[in-house]
C-alpha cells in the first residue's frame, strides 16, 4: 500500500483503515511531540552535500531513519524504566508497555517496508544490518547493567553512550551523589576531552574529503555542551 505522512508526523496508510492504524501508533504520536535536536536528519542532508542523492530518494532515507529512531526510543524508555523524556512523560507510562512495544515494532517494520520503494538490491540488507547494530548495542548495555558488569574501555567505546545517568531511580539525592562521584573521579573531564578529540578527528576527515560546510554546521551545533561549560566557566 502507498503511504504518506500526516501533519503530526505519524506515517499512515492512504488505503485501508487509517483510524485503526492511528490508534496503534498513538505512542509514536506522543513521542513525536517531544522536542529534539534532529541531528540525524541534519546529518543525512549534510552527507548528501557529497553524495548527491536525488531528493525523492533522500526523503525515503530520512523516513526510514525517522522510523527506526523513534521505534528505538519507545523500546529504550521501556528497557530503562524511564519516567520522562526531555521533561515529558514517556509513552509507555500513558499507553502501557504492551501498546508501546507493539507500536515500536510496527513502526520499525514500516521503516523496513519503506526501504522497498528505493528499488535497490541492498536496501533491505542495509536496514537489517542497521537494526541488528542498534539492538546489539542496546542488548550489551542491558547485560552490563543487569549483571553489574563494567565493560572495558575498548568495549564501551564501540557503543554510543546515550545518557550518563539512566533513569533507574527517582531518588534525587542518589543521582546527585552519582554526579559528585563522576566529577570526583574525573569522568566528566575525560568525557569532555574525548568529545573534543572526536570533534577534531571529524573535522580533519571533512577537510580530507574536500570540505563540507553543511556537515561542519552540524558539528558546530553539537558543540553546545562546550558552550554551556564555557558560559559557566569563562576563565577556562
Amino acid at each position: 500500500m502507498e503511504e504518506h505522512v500526516k501533519g503530526n508526523g505519524v506515517p499512515c496508510l492512504t488505503m485501508g483503515d487509517r483510524e485503526q492504524e492511528e490508534k496503534i501508533l498513538q505512542p509514536v504520536a506522543h513521542t513525536l511531540q517531544i522536542p529534539g535536536k534532529q541531528h540525524l536528519v541534519k546529518l543525512a542532508s549534510a552527507y548528501n552535500y557529497w553524495l548527491k542523492v536525488p531528493a525523492d530518494k533522500l526523503t525515503v532515507v530520512k523516513d526510514i531513519e525517522h522510523a527506526f529512531h523513534y521505534s528505538l526510543l519507545l523500546i529504550d524508555d521501556i528497557e530503562d524504566n524511564s519516567v520522562l523524556r526531555r521533561g515529558i512523560p514517556v509513552a509507555h507510562s500513558i499507553y502501557g508497555v504492551p501498546s508501546t512495544t507493539n507500536a515500536s515494532i510496527y513502526l520499525m517494520l514500516k521503516g523496513v517496508k519503506r526501504a522497498l520503494s528505493l528499488n535497490h538490491p541492498d536496501a533491505i540488507a542495509l536496514c537489517i544490518e542497521q537494526l541488528l547494530d542498534m539492538y546489539y548495542g542496546q542488548g550489551l548495555e542491558i547485560y552490563w547493567r543487569e549483571n553489574n558488569t563494567c565493560p572495558s574501555f575498548e568495549e564501551y567505546k564501540q557503543l554510543i553512550q546515550r545518557n550518563i545517568l539512566r533513569k533507574q531511580t527517582q531518588d534525587v539525592k542518589l543521582k546527585k551523589h552519582c554526579m559528585t562521584l563522576l566529577e570526583k573521579f574525573g569522568s566528566f573531564s575525560f568525557t569532555r576531552h574525548t568529545l573534543e578529540e572526536l570533534d577534531a578527528e571529524a573535522r580533519a576527515e571533512i577537510a580530507k574529503h574536500g570540505g563540507n560546510p553543511v556537515l561542519e554546521n552540524v558539528l558546530n551545533e553539537m558543540l553546545d555542551w562546550k558552550k554551556n561549560r564555557d558560559d559557566k566557566n569563562p576563565e577556562q
